[in-house]
């Protein structure tokens, strides 16, 4: 037995310095397996060029025209050229102030065939495009304008015209046909040192038909109501249109010209409505609708005991002699007032309730264009 437990202690005592020992070895095996990468590294820090990058299988396409040594900056860029627009409500372009020279305007006028008896001239106006874009203007420098006059050949609706010498202008020049009575189309052109010579076609149109109807709340018709269109801005020179509605509601003004206008009802003594902006087109047949409620006005006033008047009181109007069954709703403000406009003539039922009150019925006849005041006090409940 003691010789057996003297070999299980030397056993155990050879495997705890044999493992230390293998590790060591397999380590100088690796060492020597990767031992030429020190020699490398320390040759590529003396100084050695390290091996050359492949390169790509296929370049890559950057889209450029060529290599760029650094960014383009803005002053690099080359100036943009002056654009037309045939909006003028928009800001013109603006070209070099310091052109100098003069150009010319090529063109071709047109006229329906229908008009060409009418007419045997036209005039060429030419000035320049300063508008409403808040541009810095001179105030000694006027606007140029040159007006030409073109004769129509016998038995043609078509004219050439040409306008010559016009200075080249940063704010450009717009080109327009001046009929009296009808439309005349306009274009907008830059003339500059690298263009100086441009062409354009215009032509000449009647007014269209504008039919305008007025009608209450309830799309009643209302008849005899003064209706009035006054031309606002460009083209210059087109007439105020005016008349009066029928029994069915309805006024049609003929021959209106293209361009922004003002549409009025009423008298400027007694408008019945603000006025409103609308837009003429240059063809077709335009129409137009006009709401203007009528009635009458009522008010009411609504207190409590003490004399305070009482917030969110819901108000119903019922109306009576009316054969379609017709309500009016409201409610009272932190002062206890109520106001409802545009009620038609006739007998109501006004309710008024509000929770902790009592219910309170009133019977009241509402004016044709007038108040109908009604002062009422409302009780707690109990």
């Amino acid at each position: 037995m003691k010789d057996l437990s003297t070999t299980t202690r030397l056993t155990a005592s050879r495997q705890r310095w044999l493992g230390p020992l293998a590790a060591g070895l397999v380590l100088s095996v690796l060492g020597l397996v990767f031992g030429a990468w020190p020699a490398e590294a320390a040759e590529f820090g003396n100084g050695a060029d390290p091996a050359p990058l492949l390169p790509p299988a296929r370049p890559l396409d950057s889209g450029l025209p060529g290599e760029l040594s650094e960014a383009p900056s803005m002053r690099d860029l080359p100036e943009a050229a002056p654009m037309a627009t045939m909006r003028l409500s928009e800001k013109p372009a603006l070209g070099n102030e310091n052109w100098v020279g003069t150009g010319s305007i090529r063109g071709l006028v047109r006229v329906p065939s229908s008009l060409r008896p009418q007419i045997t001239r036209v005039t060429i106006a030419v000035e320049e495009a300063i508008n409403s874009g808040k541009l810095p203007v001179e105030p000694s420098a006027p606007i140029r304008r040159k007006l030409q006059t073109v004769l129509f050949p016998e038995g043609k609706n078509e004219a050439y015209f040409e306008v010559v010498d016009l200075p080249f202008s940063k704010y450009g020049w717009r080109v327009s046909p001046r009929v009296p009575q009808l439309n005349g189309s306009e274009a907008y052109v830059v003339l500059r040192p690298e263009e100086p010579n441009a062409n354009v076609q215009l032509s000449v149109s009647p007014g269209i038909p504008v039919s305008l109807t007025v009608r209450d709340q309830h799309r009643h018709p209302l008849e005899s109501i003064p209706i009035e269109l006054r031309p606002k801005g460009r083209p210059l020179g087109r007439p105020v249109k005016k008349g009066k509605t029928d029994a069915y509601g309805l006024i049609v003004l003929n021959r209106v010209l293209a361009g922004p206008y003002e549409l009025h009802v009423g008298t400027a003594l007694e408008p019945l409505a603000a006025p409103r902006r609308i837009e003429i087109a240059r063809e077709g047949h335009q129409y137009e609708q006009v709401e203007l409620p009528r009635g009458g006005r009522f008010e009411a006033q609504i207190i409590d005991e003490i004399s305070l008047g009482i917030d969110a009181v819901q108000v119903e109007m019922i109306a009576v002699d009316s054969k379609i069954y017709r309500k009016y709703t409201g409610r009272s403000d932190k002062n206890g007032k109520v106001a409802l406009p545009h009620i038609p003539p006739g007998r109501y039922y006004v309710h008024f309730t509000k929770k902790g009150f009592e219910r309170l019925f009133r019977q009241v006849t509402v004016r044709p264009n007038g108040n109908t005041p009604l002062h009422c006090l409302l009780k707690r409940e109990r």
